[in-house]
């Protein structure tokens, strides 16, 4: 499925940010000659007295102050993705463009400028979803098979993803941790229990190996 959000999601699944982290990122964050991105901020939408406020603030811990190196097409993504917003921005001009001048150069907003609050990214990853299941439904009806529908996905997703992958290709959980910005190592290594249960399951699959 294209969706306007297609490297924006991609990213996170390269990168492992936490969703505030991502509305956070501004242009300045990203080093495209060490292809490092500086994690440093987070945005927050929240509503006090009625009244919708959006802050960029420091993170919780100190962990989470950080470099997260970039991952093979990730530098690309970005290019892609600012080629596109640079896109829509020209198309709707300065006046209809949504982004408050007091946020700075985001990185990441939506079709109309908007930042990209965690509201935001679980409405689109529902509706990813919903237009996948559309696809799949039809598909199955066509083909006389049985509809399999897509489980709902949150957001936090990407980051455990992010982390499994990592750990599946060998990288040692320090340097993981550190990429993450996990407060403690036993948070990292909860991500091996993943591999270890999906290797079990996929074993059992083959029964008896001499069969």
């Amino acid at each position: 499925v294209k969706h306007y959000y297609t490297e924006m999601i991609k990213i996170m699944l390269t990168t492992g940010m936490r969703i505030g982290e991502l509305g956070a990122l501004t242009w300045g964050d990203i080093d495209f000659v060490k292809k490092v991105i500086h994690i440093s901020k987070t945005y927050t939408c929240d509503y006090y007295s009625g009244v919708k406020e959006s802050r960029i603030t420091s993170p919780k811990t100190l962990n989470s102050n950080r470099e997260i190196p970039f991952f093979g097409e990730t530098a690309e993504l970005f290019l892609k993705w600012k080629e596109k917003v640079e896109t829509k921005r020209k198309e709707l001009g300065n006046q209809r463009w949504r982004l408050p001048e007091n946020l700075g150069d985001l990185v990441f907003v939506s079709a109309l400028g908007s930042p990209i609050s965690r509201h935001l990214a679980e409405h689109t990853f529902r509706q990813i979803v919903k237009e996948i299941n559309a696809i799949r439904l039809d598909k199955a009806r066509r083909e006389g098979k049985q509809y399999e529908p897509m489980p709902s996905i949150n957001p936090h997703a990407c980051r455990h993803t992010f982390a499994t992958r990592c750990l599946e290709k060998g990288m040692d959980p320090r340097v993981v941790q550190s990429i993450m910005g996990h407060s403690s190592y036993e948070t990292t290594c909860s991500y091996s229990h993943v591999l270890e249960d999906l290797r079990k399951k996929e074993t059992e699959k083959v029964g008896n190996f001499l069969d």
